[in-house]
């Protein structure tokens, strides 16, 4: 911009919000076009006087994405990236909240979407009867980062593994923790914890109830 003593006005910081969508993060040429706007058109902004001071806040979506790029010391050594996960450490007997926490939370009549509510309620009745041991070992970032009028929730602890039980580990491990796994990597998956997370919770031989057919 040029200003009316013919000064030439130019940006001394900037922040992008979002630099990627759940397509682009997964498209190598997306990728490189976001890089390249970044590094080639905002970045040089501020001209050769004054370095641009830049803020990027984004959500890890692929391995080898825009915002896994900007983090990495080697190949953006220019940026001082920080991954900031909802939980710092996790529960050490997730067994309580993988098996009967998630059995309860799941079973409701898919009939009577009401009927969550009530799953909802006796979850974290469980989970304020076992809080002491299902909170051992877990940390969260942000401590008022749950849901307690909608969902019933009491603890930014409960609300994390609320996600990971409803929405899956992939969705967690991304958009909870900030570490995307490969498409299709699951050999990590393949643990009791993990396939449990899977399960209805329902008795062997008994058929949920918006069962249509067998």
């Amino acid at each position: 911009h040029k200003r009316p003593d013919g000064t030439q006005q130019r940006p001394d910081a900037a922040i992008i919000d979002d630099p990627q969508t759940d397509r682009s993060a997964e498209s190598p040429a997306e990728i490189g076009k976001r890089l390249r706007v970044i590094r080639k058109a905002i970045i040089p902004m501020s001209g050769q006087r004054k370095k641009l001071a830049l803020i990027i806040n984004g959500t890890t979506i692929a391995p080898d994405d825009v915002m896994e790029q900007l983090l990495n010391p080697d190949l953006s050594p220019a940026f001082q990236g920080r991954r900031i996960p909802m939980l710092k450490t996790r529960c050490k007997n997730e067994k309580l909240w993988l098996e009967e926490y998630a059995r309860i939370l799941r079973t409701w009549d898919r009939t009577e979407p009401k009927t969550q509510v009530d799953a909802y309620k006796r979850a974290t009745a469980f989970y304020l009867e076992h809080r002491d041991a299902m909170d051992d070992g877990a940390e969260a970032t942000w401590h008022t980062c749950f849901n307690a009028e909608e969902m019933f929730e009491v603890s930014a602890i409960q609300h994390a593994y609320n996600v990971l039980i409803d929405q899956g580990r992939d969705v967690f491990d991304s958009e909870c923790q900030q570490i995307p796994r490969l498409i299709g990597d699951t050999d990590s998956d393949l643990t009791i914890a993990n396939i449990i997370t899977l399960a209805n919770g329902l008795p062997k031989g008994v058929a949920p109830l918006w069962t249509n057919r067998v």
